[in-house]
């Protein structure tokens, strides 16, 4: 055991249904440690035999990419506002053009159709001019100052 509380890991993990990053989350440590203390308190459970259980509770959940920080708010000004891609976005947040689409998708924000994709490109290379990297880089830094932004992405 690496210094957690073995009562409160068991009864979180066995009753409560936490899973390994749930528990690393509340533990302040990585999800290898908790696997290794569960297993040395000998709780060894599936990953098939955990999303059981976890169903069967009623634990379930849409599936999370893990970027609480790509809201709705912050996707619709980059996207709309701005005219970004979502290949700009991408660039801008260091996650794929695909994840920044997703995460539009499940917040809701309208992606454009194609011809207006298009235009917005244009568009957005008309304000900026060809060093389209510069102005990501200074649009992001502008939605860091903001707070809509974790202070990583500061450029």
């Amino acid at each position: 055991m690496i210094g957690l509380a073995a009562d409160e890991l068991r009864r979180l993990y066995v009753e409560e249904l936490y899973t390994h990053v749930e528990l690393a989350n509340h533990f302040a440590v990585s999800s290898w440690t908790i696997r290794r203390n569960l297993k040395a308190m000998g709780i060894n459970r599936s990953r098939v035999e955990s999303r059981r259980l976890r169903r069967a509770a009623g634990k379930t959940s849409p599936r999370r990419l893990g970027f609480s920080w790509l809201t709705r708010e912050l996707l619709q000004a980059l996207y709309h506002d701005e005219m970004m891609s979502l290949e700009k976005i991408a660039v801008g947040v260091r996650v794929s053009a695909r994840t920044v689409r997703c995460y539009m998708l499940r917040e809701g924000v309208v992606v454009r159709p194609k011809r207006e994709a298009h235009k917005a490109h244009f568009e957005f290379l008309r304000r900026h001019g060809d060093g389209w990297y510069g102005a990501v880089r200074e649009i992001i830094g502008r939605y860091v100052e903001v707070g809509m932004l974790p202070p990583s992405y500061r450029t």
